[in-house]
C-alpha cells in the first residue's frame, strides 16, 4: 500500500489518501531473480544505462537494493514526481521527479525512515516513509510516486523498481508537508 498524508503550515492533517501499491517494473523482478539465483542479470536504470546486477555480491555492479536516502537525495529512494503517463511495466524513471530545494517546484526531501519489520500471524511488512516540505511560495502538486534503489552509489546503479500513478494529484499546500509511505509485505 501506498499512504500520502499532507499537513498544512499549521500542522493540521489536510488529506489522508491510500493506493494500493500495484506496479512493480520489470526491474524489480530482475533484481530478485539476481539475489535469489546468485547470478548476474542486466537491468536498465534510471538514466536508461543497461547495468549488471551482481546477485552474488561481485563487485562493479549493483551490490544492494537499499532505498535509504539521505536527506536531499532524490536519486533514489522514495521518489515522487509530477508524470501522469500510465505505467508500464518496463518503466525505468518516473515522469517527472521533483528536486529538492526551495524552488517552483521543488520539495524539501527528509531522509527515508524504516519502521521495525511486523510479523503477525496473518501477514509481514516493512514500513518505510519520507517526508516532503515544501518550502517554496506556490502549492506543489504530486502525481506519482517510486520506490529507486541505489545500488553502487552510480547513476548506472540506481534502479526503478516500482512506479505508481496516483488516481488524482495531492496538492502540497505553501509551508505545509506531505508524508509518503510504502507498505510493503505480503499476508496470507
Amino acid at each position: 500500500m501506498i499512504y500520502v498524508l499532507v499537513w498544512d503550515k499549521e500542522g493540521k492533517l489536510t488529506s489522508q489518501n491510500e493506493f494500493p501499491m500495484h506496479s512493480f517494473v520489470s526491474n524489480y523482478t530482475r533484481v530478485q531473480e539476481a539475489y535469489a539465483r546468485r547470478i548476474h542479470v542486466t537491468a536498465t536504470s534510471t538514466t536508461g544505462i543497461a547495468t549488471t546486477i551482481h546477485g552474488d555480491g561481485y563487485p562493479g555492479g549493483v551490490v544492494g537494493a537499499r532505498i535509504d536516502a539521505a536527506m536531499g537525495v532524490t536519486e533514489y529512494g522514495i521518489v515522487v514526481g509530477t508524470g501522469s503517463v500510465a505505467v508500464t511495466i518496463n518503466d525505468t524513471k518516473l515522469g517527472s521527479v521533483l528536486a529538492h530545494g526551495t524552488g517552483s517546484n521543488q520539495l524539501y526531501h527528509t531522509p527515508v525512515f524504516f519502521e521495525p519489520l511486523v510479523v503477525t500471524p496473518t501477514e509481514v511488512y516493512l514500513m518505510c516513509r519520507r517526508h516532503y516540505f515544501n518550502n517554496s511560495v506556490a502549492v506543489i502538486t504530486i502525481t506519482e510516486s517510486g520506490l529507486i534503489c541505489g545500488g553502487d552509489g552510480t547513476t548506472a546503479g540506481r534502479i526503478l523498481m516500482v512506479r505508481d500513478v496516483f488516481p488524482s494529484s495531492i496538492a502540497i499546500p505553501i509551508a505545509g508537508y506531505a508524508e509518503v509511505r510504502y507498505k510493503i509485505g505480503i499476508t496470507t
